[in-house]
């Protein structure tokens, strides 16, 4: 995971924790995905030729992906249960 973060994004990662590991058949597929939370030296990101765009978000936009929204709700209850 660390060396595919740097890969991707320009980013290296020095402390990650798992969020949660989500599993979903499609019709053509079936998807693991495993979402970390992950903390990093710096924040400036710089893209490989993989990927086009990044983007951040005051709020959530209406059409986000139903299963983005799941791992955004797993990770907000991480992080309520580290500061409580």
């Amino acid at each position: 995971m660390y060396r595919e973060v740097k890969e991707e994004t320009g980013l290296e990662v020095i402390k990650s924790k798992i969020i949660n590991v989500y599993s979903r058949i499609f019709d053509e597929r079936h998807d693991i995905t495993i979402a970390y939370l992950c903390k990093c030296k710096r924040d400036k990101i710089i893209l490989n030729s993989e990927h086009s765009e990044y983007r951040y978000f005051k709020s959530l936009p209406k059409s986000i992906h139903l299963y983005l929204t799941q791992v955004i709700q797993d990770l907000r209850k991480n992080c309520n249960k580290r500061s409580s």
